[in-house]
């Protein structure tokens, strides 16, 4: 099986304050409760590099900031309906 390489990034430190709610850590199943996405999906997005995480040993773990920031980056919004010239849409 090939090895997958992971993008790390490092957060800048006036980024991490104490007691900010924004890093909150979650857990796969807090995060499978949030997205309605099974656990399993969400492993196989952290396999394939697809979602943020961090990885603590052996455990994987999501920051919740980065999670909302995820899904705002990975949202799909339908350009406005236009009717035709004729008055017929499509």
């Amino acid at each position: 099986m090939k090895a997958l390489q992971h993008e790390r990034i490092t957060l800048p430190m006036a980024d991490l304050k104490c007691g900010d709610a924004d890093l909150e850590l979650m857990t796969a199943k807090e995060l499978e409760a949030l997205l309605k996405i099974d656990v399993k999906t969400i492993y196989s997005y952290v396999e394939r590099g697809l979602i943020p995480y961090v990885r603590i040993q052996s455990n994987v773990r999501f920051i919740k900031r980065q999670i909302f920031d995820w899904i705002a980056d990975h949202n799909y919004r339908p350009r406005a309906f236009r009717s035709r010239p004729n008055g017929r849409a499509c």
